[in-house]
């Protein structure tokens, strides 16, 4: 199969199932993860591939594992009056907690917005997102969640 840049939703929730899964399997119980996907969603929309598994990966890598204690990643998909947004929160560290500068994790930040950015001017749809620390309303003290918004 040719490697394809851009997915349908349904395949990109598979996959980051699949990588949320064989990471559990990775950490032996130290993560835990859901998936919640409502059953209105387009699951048939045209996403870039790694849309949703860049901030899952981000959320083991810079969150859970770093506070040596492992933790959850919840991943909710809900349709809305505008498109569909897509929810990856975990309990980890949020970044500026942490001294360790993740210069690579800010790379692939700046290579996302760039591919947003192409794939938004070729697409009938908007794909945006914002990262909050969970101090700004959400569940604990501690962890970050990703908004996803794809807008009609």
């Amino acid at each position: 199969m040719i490697y394809q840049t851009d997915l349908k939703l349904g395949q990109e929730i598979e996959i980051v199932k699949e990588f949320l899964e064989n990471e559990a399997h990775r950490y032996q119980g130290k993560l835990s993860w859901k998936c919640f996907v409502d059953s209105e969603v387009d699951t048939e929309l045209v996403v870039p591939r790694s849309l949703i598994q860049t901030f899952a990966e981000k959320a083991i890598t810079y969150g859970l594992i770093q506070n040596g204690e492992g933790g959850r990643i919840e991943i909710s998909v809900y349709k809305t009056e505008l498109g569909v947004l897509a929810m990856v929160t975990d309990n980890g560290i949020v970044d500026g907690q942490t001294s360790s500068v993740h210069q690579h994790q800010k790379e692939k930040l700046i290579c996302l917005d760039e591919y947003l950015r192409l794939f938004n001017s070729r697409n009938h749809h908007s794909i945006s997102y914002s990262m909050l620390g969970c101090s700004q309303g959400y569940i604990g003290a501690s962890g970050s969640r990703v908004l996803i918004t794809i807008q009609n």
